[in-house]
């Protein structure tokens, strides 16, 4: 596995481990992906979500930037698996844009 790609999901195991249900939420959907948890139920959901991200995310970092394209390479792995219909998510699409500010407080 590539070291980039782990170090982005120990990151997000460890924000998964230390957070309640709802922040977890948050960075659930970018651990999915990174892992290729293909057949998890949410993996569909997940595609739709971090496809948005890369749309949408703001770089301001070398981290930054590598976490993008850590998880754009993922991406592309599972995107034939995104549906073009719009999807319901458990936060507003914009909060998952806040993952960045998360993973860079955990160095």
């Amino acid at each position: 596995m590539n070291a980039l790609r782990q170090k982005y999901l120990n990151k997000l195991l460890n924000l998964l481990s230390i957070h309640k249900a709802e922040r977890k939420e948050r960075f659930f959907p970018f651990y999915l992906v990174l892992a290729e948890k293909k057949e998890h139920p949410r993996y569909q959901e997940s595609l739709y979500i971090v496809n948005y991200f890369l749309g949408n995310a703001l770089i301001h970092t070398k981290e930054d930037e590598e976490f993008y394209q850590v998880l754009k390479k993922a991406y592309r792995k599972g995107k034939n698996r995104v549906k073009q219909k719009v999807i319901k998510t458990p936060l507003p699409l914009q909060d998952y844009l806040k993952v960045v500010y998360d993973l860079r407080k955990m160095d």
